[in-house]
Formats: C-alpha cells, structure tokens, sequence
C-alpha cells in the first residue's frame, strides 16, 4: 500500500495554519512577538503537564470506570475526564499568570491565544508532515495502521486543516476569557472558557473513542460539530472585542497602550 505525496498537504496546511494567524495579527495589529511567544510558551508547559497526567492515570481511570459501571455510563463518564483535562490544565494553570496577564487589552490578549494555539498547529502539522515522509520513503519504519490509516480520500486532506483552524479559534476564545476575568477579577469569564474547552475536547474524545470516526463521511460529521464550536468562538470574540472600545479588558489602565504594543 502505498501513500500519496499529497497527503504533505495536511501538515504543511497546518503549519499554514499557525503561521498565518500570528503574522496577520502582528502585522495588522502591530503586537510585539512577546504575548504570542508567552501564549506559546503557556501552552507548552500546561499540554506537556497533561500529558504526563493522562499517561500516568488514563488508563487506570478507565479500568476504574469500566469495572464499576455499565459501558453506557462509564464511557460517556471517561470522555467527560479526557475533556476536563483539558480545562483543568489549558485553562486551570493560566490562573498561574493571572498577574501578568491582566493588563493586556483585547488585541493583546487576541495574540496571547493565537501563541497558545499556533503552536499547536504548528507542532501537530510538522509531526503530520514527518509520518507521511516516512511513511512515502521507508514505509516499512512505521507500524502497518499507520501507513494504512494515510492511504485515504483526497476528500480527508483539509480535514486537519480545518481543525486547526476551529482550534486556535478556540484557544483564543478561551484565552481572551480568562485574560478579562483576569482584568476584571470575576472568575464567571474563567469558568465559561473552562466549561467550552472541556465540552470541545469531550467531544473529541468521543469521536475517537465511542464514535471511532474512521470514514471520510464519519470525519466530516465530527468535523461539522467542531466547526460550531469554532462559530461560538467567533462569536464570542466579536462580544468581547466590544471591551476594547471601551477600555474594558484592562479596566484602571485607562486608555494607554499595553506594553505588548510596538510603539
């Protein structure tokens, strides 16, 4: 079985993806690099953390729940822990920077997101770019699912793309949340960005786990469910720009710049 060259598509488009986010709001903006390397730097630190936690207890996890309860339950319970991961770590340890961040104005904090999420898609596209390499060059390094899994329909090729995109779309919701109850020192704007990226990676996870979304009419549909997390992100983006205009996201500041600006 052999895998197409045009499957490259799908991690450089997501490297695309990240790229293109960070330089048209630098440029448009005139934001320094600053948020967006912190932005990327938080991500780091709090997915690296997940990580290590789900590799230690995920499966122990399961076994707990599967044991104790039906299937019916117990699997709906374990994709609601693999979202909560994801709030308690994407959005509990930016409590962390509550300090540093609370200044930041809208655009700012709009940079802030886009690190967190570029980086992501940035990372997944140059993994996804280098599983297809091999799996072109030496195919015979990577297990026999993997190389299977890339021979699929053209039609699967902008699915990852426009993931990534709802992602960072995401990231930033979220981010710029957490940034004004930061400002505004409400929790209220940290629990809805912990409640909407725990509900997204929920989803996720029953996409892969209960749902084994495998076709390209199966992907699509999980796909079309993000993409409306991604218009509520949208969404709610527009609603908290409307801050910005008013001094809002940073309240005392008044209407000086934030540092993050390049004068």
């Amino acid at each position: 079985m052999t895998v197409s060259p045009i499957m490259l598509l799908q991690g450089a488009g997501m490297v695309a993806v990240g790229i293109a986010f960070v330089l048209y709001w630098r440029l448009s903006k005139r934001i320094s690099i600053a948020p967006f390397l912190i932005g990327a730097i938080a991500w780091f630190v709090t997915v690296s953390l997940k990580l290590g936690f789900a590799l230690l207890l995920n499966n122990r996890i399961q076994h707990l729940l599967s044991g104790a309860l039906r299937p019916s339950v117990a699997d709906p319970l374990f994709w609601l822990y693999i979202g909560l991961l994801t709030g308690v770590f994407e959005c509990g340890l930016l409590l962390t920077l509550w300090r540093r961040i609370r200044t930041y104005d809208f655009n700012t904090a709009v940079a802030f997101g886009i690190g967190f999420g570029a980086i992501e898609a940035v990372m997944l596209g140059i993994s996804s770019l280098t599983v297809v390499a091999l799996a072109i060059a030496a195919p015979a390094l990577l297990p026999k699912q993997i190389v299977e899994s890339l021979a699929v329909s053209a039609w699967m090729i902008p699915a990852p793309i426009v993931e990534r995109i709802v992602a960072v779309i995401a990231h930033i919701f979220s981010c710029v949340l957490i940034i004004r109850g930061a400002g505004r020192n409400r929790l209220g704007y940290f629990w809805i960005a912990f409640a909407y990226k725990s509900l997204i990676d929920a989803v996720a996870a029953w996409a892969q786990l209960g749902f084994k979304a495998n076709t390209t009419s199966q992907i699509w549909t999980v796909e079309g469910i993000v993409f409306l997390f991604g218009i509520v992100g949208f969404l709610g983006l527009i609603w908290l720009s409307r801050g910005q205009q008013t001094n809002e996201i940073a309240p005392g500041t008044g209407s000086k710049p934030s540092s993050a600006h390049v004068a």
